[in-house]
């Protein structure tokens, strides 16, 4: 019996030893006893599941027989009037405990129902040491809990689920349903842009969301504030944006990084979104895409954006945490190095990172703050992308650089040959950040081009 409760219970009540055998040697003995019936009900008794028809005596007597037969949970006990004595049969069954419906009627007869509890003493050999655990099981829990879901309304198509984590019957809900029913409604997409901004700063007001699931959310400063709408596992996917065309040298801006995949989120945890903005033409960084806790500032993802075009093609957003071409590492803005010539560089800026600005070339270094604002801001200042009055490429919003690297969680840099006439230059992607130890998928270069979004997809609620 002890086998045939462990089996029925598969919602975490009790555990069957033989889930240790693979692991241990087992010895194992089991005693059986009642805590008396938990149901009486006079001139009825139950049919269809007697396992032994015995003399009775007494009521006591019967119960101890029960007691003693493992597939006994409840018995019917009085005087047969066919035969004319006692009669003490032993079922294997138990009504259902709320309705009875299953109970005939049946003059002089008593039907009581048992909650039998097994105790299994089970030795764990482990090396030369022994272990005595003891596995409790209630055989009446699992018909409880089938009662109670019996009783349990589930709209939407939803189904009634025991919740092991909370000791009780739930519904389990199908999207975009939720509620202790199944009653509530919820938007499951989310699907952030850069509302219709363009260049180096980023929105100015939620207009075009109106009629969306994110209607009404706060938008500042070109950042955009979320707050989690429900405890749940989410898709997420963000884009990094393009890099600017170059049409004097027919060459194209490298396409952001493409991160994907699931992350779970409380309600109420507040998200601060840039959605990075393309390079202008004539070659600027493409902005970094940033999904921020705004508690703490610390990232959630971050998807670089590509490098401006020039004398070639400008790198794609790169899937790993540091950029390209002279790349920040750690968070910083990307550097602009440049060799054959020690003259101060203008006009030219790093991506900015998620810490720290973009770089310039000044002093014959490639690692100085800019004088101008040629750097792409990092997304702790703002990430306003680069510009300039000297070389008019400017940097899109999320941290591109004028005629630059492509924002991200580490700056893309920038390589220009002092010895041409025209200072050519190839310019690095940003890098990205993806969860901690996720299993998510980052692709370089991998976005279409054009601007970045972000999307969010309820796809299981707690």
């Amino acid at each position: 019996m002890i086998e045939e409760c462990f089996a029925n219970l598969t919602q975490g009540s009790c555990i069957h030893p033989a889930e240790f055998s693979s692991f241990f040697e087992l010895s194992s003995f089991e005693q059986r006893y009642m805590q008396g019936a938990i149901k009486t009900v006079l001139d009825h008794r139950l049919n269809g599941h007697q396992i032994r028809t015995l003399n009775g005596s007494t009521s006591l007597s019967c119960a101890h027989s029960c007691l003693m037969e493992t597939r006994c949970v409840s018995t019917n006990f009085g005087i047969s009037s066919a035969e004319n004595k006692l009669l003490c049969e032993l079922n294997d069954h138990v009504d259902s405990l709320i309705s009875g419906d299953e109970l005939m009627y049946a003059e002089g007869f008593t039907y009581s129902a048992y909650s039998p509890v097994f105790q299994s003493s089970i030795n764990v050999m482990v090396g030369d040491k022994v272990l005595l655990l003891h596995v409790y099981c209630n055989i009446l829990r699992f018909q409880f809990l089938l009662d109670e879901c019996d009783q349990m309304v589930c709209l939407n198509g939803g189904l009634c689920n025991y919740n092991n984590d909370k000791q009780k019957c739930r519904c389990k809900c199908k999207l975009p349903w939720f509620g202790d029913r199944c009653e509530k409604k919820i938007d499951i997409e989310y699907h952030f842009t850069t509302l219709g901004a363009t260049g180096k700063s980023g929105p100015v007001n939620n207009a075009l969301y109106q009629g969306t699931s994110l209607e009404g959310i706060l938008v500042k400063d070109g950042l955009q504030s979320w707050d989690i709408p429900l405890s749940a596992t989410y898709y997420l996917e963000l884009c990094g944006a393009t890099g600017g065309n170059h049409e004097g040298f027919n060459t194209i801006g490298g396409k952001g990084a493409k991160l994907n995949g699931t992350v779970h989120l409380q309600q109420g945890i507040q998200l601060t979104i840039l959605v990075g903005q393309r390079g202008k033409r004539g070659g600027g960084g493409g902005g970094g895409t940033f999904v921020v806790l705004a508690g703490n500032g610390s990232p959630l993802a971050v998807s670089g954006g590509g490098g401006a075009a020039d004398l070639v093609d400008g790198d794609p957003g790169q899937a790993g945490l540091s950029g390209s071409v002279n790349p920040g590492g750690k968070g910083k803005g990307g550097k602009v190095c440049m060799s054959g010539n020690d003259a101060d560089l203008g006009g030219v800026g790093g991506g900015g990172g998620l810490l720290t600005d973009g770089r310039c070339y000044r002093a014959s270094s490639c690692n100085k703050p800019c004088d101008q604002k040629d750097g792409g801001k990092s997304f702790q200042t703002g990430g306003r992308g680069g510009y300039s009055i000297i070389n008019k490429c400017t940097g899109g919003f999320g941290g591109g650089g004028n005629c630059g690297g492509g924002g991200g969680y580490s700056g893309g840099g920038v390589q220009v040959d002092g010895k041409s006439k025209n200072l050519d230059l190839h310019a690095g992607g940003g890098g990205s950040f993806i969860p901690p130890d996720a299993n998510w998928t980052a692709v370089s270069g991998g976005c279409p081009y054009g601007d970045g979004y972000v999307l969010f997809k309820i796809v299981a609620i707690d």
